[in-house]
């Protein structure tokens, strides 16, 4: 999915990835809530990618591509905000 996409159509369908902890390690969203990690906060970068976290792993994501995002979700919300 695009930015452009999301930007007509910012509704949120789950993430490509969830970060499981603070190293790094990012598995596909299904599996992670399988796992037992609820994502709360969510990124996506300017090529669409998106990676969700749970709370206390939120800074561990944002870092990850800090100058790549375009928005943010907090759960449970529907809609991406735009980071500015």
């Amino acid at each position: 999915m695009s930015t452009e996409e999301v930007e007509l159509a910012p509704q949120y369908m789950g993430f490509d990835r969830v970060l499981i902890d603070a190293d790094g390690t990012a598995i596909p969203h299904h599996r992670a809530v399988q796992a037992g990690f609820t994502p709360k906060v969510g990124f996506m970068r300017k090529d669409g990618w998106s990676l969700g976290a749970p709370s206390n792993l939120e800074l561990a994501a944002f870092r990850l591509w800090q100058k790549e995002w375009s928005y943010r979700i907090d759960l449970p919300a529907s809609e991406w905000r735009k980071i500015t």
